[in-house]
């Protein structure tokens, strides 16, 4: 059963070239949901720092296994701890973009935060993280896909989780 609050928190899942997350926190009352409302915006930038983490570490291995397949690497893992040095750098800026308090049918209330880092901040993250991993400007494009891919992926697994065949 789709409750409210899981629509409003799916509307805002795909904001297209960033990233964002959304969390909900039940609360006993009107005055507990103002409470539950920045314990959700922290729940949110915790799923927000695990999702970035997934997708620069992803992000990195795929570039690297794709563009320099065969070839001896040793700096993958100093340019993974780079990238997620930087990546952390951006989740300090990300900022609440939207919120909502649902009223439940026992009369209790959900309190949902949505958290971003917007668009152009993601693509300024990348060619940060390209610059410390000396990707040269033809492949930035082709980082910045990798990055992108990550989140068709979960949205495919997503709909497969939702809707089991």
């Amino acid at each position: 059963i789709k409750t409210s609050w899981d629509e409003f928190c799916n509307r805002y899942m795909n904001m297209e070239g960033g990233v964002t997350a959304c969390e909900c926190v039940f609360a006993v009352d009107l005055e507990d949901a103002l409470d539950a409302r920045t314990r959700a915006v922290n729940r949110a930038r915790g799923e927000l720092a695990t999702q970035l983490k997934a997708r620069v570490k992803r992000m990195v291995k795929d570039y690297i296994e794709r563009v320099q397949s065969g070839k001896k690497i040793h700096k993958g893992s100093v340019w993974e701890q780079a990238a997620i040095t930087i990546a952390n750098e951006y989740l300090r800026g990300s900022r609440p973009i939207k919120f909502a308090t649902f009223r439940t049918s026992d009369g209790k209330y959900v309190s949902c935060s949505v958290v971003a880092i917007q668009p152009s901040a993601v693509r300024e993250m990348i060619d940060k993280i390209a610059d410390a991993g000396d990707v040269p400007p033809r492949d930035r494009d082709l980082l910045y896909e990798e990055f992108k891919a990550w989140k068709a992926f979960k949205e495919l697994e997503q709909k497969t989780t939702d809707n089991p065949q």
